[in-house]
């Protein structure tokens, strides 16, 4: 996830997600981006399965 977050939204983004999430195919969680000059985007993250595969999408 990580080169292909540097490419939307610049090199050395910090991705933050919450620490309690239940794995379980289909659910959604949001993760937050902030890049080095402090702006903040939204990460959808969908779970494709409960192995832990995820898709996920940038929100500006």
């Amino acid at each position: 996830m990580t080169k292909e977050l540097d490419k939307q939204v610049g090199t050395g983004a910090k991705v933050s997600c919450p620490d309690d999430v239940e794995v379980k195919k289909g659910d959604t969680f949001n993760c937050t981006a902030t890049d080095p000059e402090g702006n903040k985007a939204t990460i959808v993250v969908t779970q494709k399965d409960d192995e832990g595969n995820i898709t996920w999408e940038l929100k500006k």
